[in-house]
Formats: C-alpha cells, sequence, structure tokens
C-alpha cells in the first residue's frame, strides 16, 4: 500500500513538472501577440511579416507534432523532452538578440520546433506515469493550462513592452526552461527507447512544411499588397502549396510508416475530430491573437491594459477546463462541445457589433471573459474525444491533433493578416473578422455529431450492467 502511494504522488510530482512546458508555451504565444504592435513599430516592418512571429511558431510546430510520437519512442520521452528544453533556452536567447524580423522569425521558427515537442512528450510520460483510471482526468487538466499561461503571458508581456523592451519577450522564459530541465533529469523516469524500431517520415514533413509555407507566404504577399490578387506571383505560391499538399497525401499512401496514417486519418471520427480542432484553432488564433491589436487602435490601450483585459478570459478558461476535466467521465464529450462552441459563438458575435457607446471597456472584457468560459467547457472533451480513438497511441495521437490545431493557428493568423490588409479602417476589418471567426465557429457545430462519446457509452453501459 505504502508502495502504492509513493508511485501515485511521484506521478503527480512528474505531472507537475511537464506542466512547466506546457505553460512556458503557452506564455510564449501569448507574450508575442502582447508584442506584435511594438516589434511591427521598432524593426520597421509590416503587421504581415510581424504575424510570422506568430504562424512561424504554429508552423513548426504543425510539421514536428505528428512526428514527436515517433522520436519519443525512438530516442526515450525522457531524451527527447529534454534535448527539447535545451534547443528552446538556445531558440529563445537568439530570439531575444534578433537583429531584425528576419532573423526574429527564423528563430521563432526554430523555437516552435522545441514547443512541437512539449505536448507529444509530455501527453507520453503522464500516461505512462498514471493508470487507465486517471490518465483521461490528468491529460484533461492539460487543458487548463494553457489558459494559465494564457493568463499571465499577457500581463507579463504588457509590462515589458511597456517598461522594458520587446526583446525581453523572448528572454522571460529563459529561467522557467532552465527550471524544467533540472527538475526533469531528476523526476522524469528514464525509459530507453527503440532505436531501429520506428522510421521517421522525413520527407512527407518536408512536404508538409513546404506546402504550408508556400501557402502563408503567398498570403502574406496579397496582405502586403492587397491590390495584387490578380498578380502571378501570389497564385503562384498558392499553386506551389497544392502541388506540395497534393505530394504529401501521394507519398503517405505509399510509405511503409507514414507521418500521418492515411487510413486511420479518413475515418470518419477522426474526420470528425480533427476538422473541428481545426476550425477552433483557425478562430481562436485568428481572432485572439490579434485581440491586443484590437484593443489598441479601437480604445488606445496600453501593451499592460490589454494585458488586464485579456486575464479574465484565462482565468474562466482555466477554471472552467479544470471542473469540465472532472465532469466529462459523467456527461461526455459532445454536450460540453456544444454548450461551449455556442458560448464562444455568441460572444465572438457580440463583439463584431462595434465599440460600443456605453460603458465599453466593461462590457468588452465581459465579452471576452465569457470567451473563456466556452473554450474552457469545450477543450478538454475535445482532446480526449481525440485520444479515445486510439487509447494505445496516445503520443502519436496528440501529435496528429496538435498538428491540426497549429495548422488551423496558422490559417486563421494568416487569413486576418489578409482581411486586415484589405481594410483601411482596421477597427471595421477587426469586427468583420470577429463576425468571420463566429460564422466558422458556428458550423463546426455540424462536426460534433460524428465526434465519439466513448465516456458516455462506458458509462451507460456500468449503469445497466
Amino acid at each position: 500500500m505504502q508502495e502504492s502511494d509513493a508511485s501515485s504522488r511521484r506521478a503527480y510530482v512528474i505531472f507537475a513538472v511537464v506542466a512547466i512546458a506546457l505553460f512556458v508555451v503557452s506564455v510564449d504565444t501569448a507574450l508575442i501577440v502582447i508584442g506584435l504592435p511594438v516589434v511591427t513599430e521598432e524593426l520597421g516592418t509590416t503587421l504581415g511579416w510581424a504575424g510570422w512571429t506568430v504562424t512561424g511558431y504554429q508552423l513548426s510546430q504543425t510539421v514536428v507534432m505528428p512526428i514527436a510520437g515517433k522520436l519519443s519512442d525512438t530516442f526515450g520521452r525522457k531524451r527527447l523532452f529534454m534535448g527539447a528544453v535545451l534547443f528552446y533556452i538556445a531558440c529563445s536567447t537568439l530570439a531575444a538578440f534578433a537583429p531584425n524580423i528576419y532573423v526574429l522569425i527564423i528563430f521563432r521558427i526554430l523555437q516552435g520546433l522545441a514547443g512541437g515537442v512539449f505536448l507529444p512528450s509530455a501527453t507520453g510520460i503522464v500516461g505512462d506515469a498514471f493508470g487507465s483510471a486517471k490518465r483521461g482526468t490528468m491529460i484533461g487538466l492539460f487543458s487548463s493550462i494553457f489558459p494559465l499561461g494564457g493568463m499571465v503571458g499577457p500581463n507579463i508581456g504588457g509590462v515589458l513592452v511597456d517598461l522594458a523592451s520587446w526583446r525581453w519577450l523572448f528572454a522571460f522564459s529563459i529561467p522557467f526552461c532552465a527550471a524544467l530541465f533540472v527538475l526533469g533529469l531528476l523526476v522524469i523516469p528514464n525509459r530507453p527507447g527503440m532505436p531501429g524500431k520506428h522510421r521517421i517520415d522525413v520527407t512527407g514533413a518536408m512536404l508538409l512544411a513546404a506546402g504550408v509555407i508556400s501557402f502563408m507566404y503567398g498570403m502574406t504577399a496579397w496582405s502586403n499588397h492587397p491590390g495584387d490578387l490578380d498578380s502571378p506571383s501570389v497564385w503562384l505560391f498558392f499553386i506551389i502549396g497544392v502541388a506540395f499538399i497534393a505530394l504529401l497525401i501521394r507519398h503517405e499512401y505509399r510509405t511503409p510508416d507514414p507521418m500521418v496514417d492515411p487510413r486511420v486519418l479518413w475515418r470518419k471520427p477522426f474526420i470528425a475530430v480533427n476538422l473541428y480542432t481545426f476550425a477552433h484553432s483557425m478562430a481562436l488564433f485568428g481572432t485572439f491573437a490579434f485581440l491586443p491589436y484590437y484593443l489598441k487602435i479601437a480604445y488606445g490601450l496600453s501593451g499592460t491594459q490589454s494585458g488586464a483585459i485579456l486575464t479574465p478570459r484565462f482565468v474562466m478558461a482555466t477554471v472552467f477546463s479544470a471542473i469540465a476535466s472532472f465532469m466529462m467521465v459523467r456527461i461526455g464529450y459532445r454536450l460540453p462541445i456544444r454548450i461551449g462552441v455556442l458560448i464562444v459563438v455568441v460572444s465572438t458575435g457580440l463583439l463584431a457589433l462595434g465599440k460600443f457607446e456605453v460603458a465599453p471597456i466593461a462590457i468588452v472584457t465581459l465579452l471576452i471573459a465569457v470567451t473563456g468560459v466556452g473554450a474552457g467547457i469545450t477543450n478538454p472533451a475535445s482532446n480526449n474525444a481525440a485520444l479515445d480513438l486510439e487509447p494505445g497511441r496516445l503520443a502519436a495521437v496528440t501529435g496528429l491533433r496538435g498538428m491540426f490545431r497549429s495548422m488551423g493557428g496558422v490559417v486563421g493568423i494568416t487569413m486576418t493578416v489578409v482581411i486586415l490588409g484589405n481594410f483601411d479602417d482596421k477597427v471595421l476589418g477587426m469586427e468583420v473578422i470577429f463576425l468571420i471567426m463566429a460564422g466558422l465557429l458556428a458550423l463546426s457545430l455540424l462536426l460534433i455529431g460524428w465526434i465519439p462519446d466513448a465516456k458516455a457509452a462506458r458509462r451507460q453501459a456500468g449503469v445497466h450492467r
């Protein structure tokens, strides 16, 4: 009994340590969002190129996540995780000293490679530490860590931007990563990998990266020159992107060990979960990555003030994610996803109504906080619905879902930049974006009926026994 208690305590300590990595990734995403207006101004660039500091980070996560599970099987979860921590520290340091926007984008892309390893590795480590009875709940709690980092990020980012420099946005995570490295060495079990047993689909990853980069570059060129949509140079990159994606699909069907198994991917439940994840992330990043920008141009708020207004959203998301993680065993997956999506759709749609004349800051803060309630209710259920499809391949499924989440974020941010590039009135442009993203989320409700509700099915089976 004492041995069991000690093992249980160790499992919770392992969870706390790997959670630091997820906290760092979420903080870093929120930090740069706050800093986008300042980075654009101080590096003398356009919003389209500054947006690459977010989309480039998301892009590299998109590429590495599907293969991170196999990498952890090959090299061992601890070895891969700790290597990613060291690489993240190096890239953060170099990004803080970037002399121009192009160098900054390069190190953000490299930083995203390390960040993309964190979630699949952490899921595998926690899945190994906990038994099947607690695994779903503990992995569901990951959904409360991201909004916690998102809560801290805007506030710290606002203070750093207003009182110091945008360069401190990248240096902020270094002490956390250093502590993570030391604790990881002491706490995470050293389980050897299986070299030679798993082939890494490097070709598939490169084709995916080439396709997404081509689309992004074409959309960036369009956003920087809104009148050039009929230019062959813009459409050339779109065509090249389609060609690379077609080659990727062909390659994945032919290779014996694909990055993304197309035979699994095209199963109806996987289609539903991944399309929902893509749409949700597209709306989330396309809208909320630019909220500090909107608050500055619409209401004249500073970075610190914007961070304070975003805080209630992440508080609500953290609280409701934790509650939903425990409740979903009893109520299943589909109901919380539907409720959460509807809440986000309504609150985001109301943001599209324009600047409020009476108590505008209070109303905007309330609406932003309500979106956090919806996101908190939705995230644990959608995450575990995907994991239940292949419970024996936690790291691989997490990587696959992470790929669609990151890709959705890339498309959402890039689409927002393109739309803003076509509006002289940027405030009106942001309000149109709120409406478009609310509509996309509403359409995602059509997919929820296909999402498996395995927890509810097992609960009902237990009742009728």
